[in-house]
């Protein structure tokens, strides 16, 4: 289960799979992340998944990454702007809005939810 905080989920650093490698490896973000830079080149190599939060991050998030990330921002209902709730799934979980039935809105979490923090170091 994530760790939340206010409107905020923690991000686990070491959830992280290569999505072209063994499935069910996870690695910490900095390992994943030299991996995946490293085989940039064998195009078998898509990107990035988190594992909790269902997180697939492609080429082109990775290189507009400014940070590591460590949080995911609970998003709001753009139908009827309430705060949404994380609702948990088999492996990962959606964002569903807190009045349903009447509002039936769900929001994946996705890279632009990511909160990056710049002050930890990559390698």
């Amino acid at each position: 289960m994530p760790t939340y905080f206010d409107d905020q989920i923690f991000v686990s650093p070491s959830n992280w799979e290569v999505a072209g490698f063994p499935r069910g490896t996870s690695y910490p973000w900095s390992v994943a992340l030299r991996i995946f830079t490293t085989n940039d080149d064998d195009r078998n190599v898509r990107g990035l998944y988190h594992q909790g939060l269902g997180i697939f991050l492609d080429r082109n998030d990775i290189e507009n990454l400014s940070g590591v990330p460590v949080a995911i921002q609970i998003p709001q209902c753009p139908k009827c702007g309430s705060r949404t709730k994380p609702i948990p799934g088999y492996r990962t979980f959606r964002f569903g809005c807190p009045k349903y039935p009447d509002c039936r809105c769900w929001i994946s979490p996705s890279f632009e939810l990511l909160i990056m923090h710049t002050d930890i170091r990559l390698h």
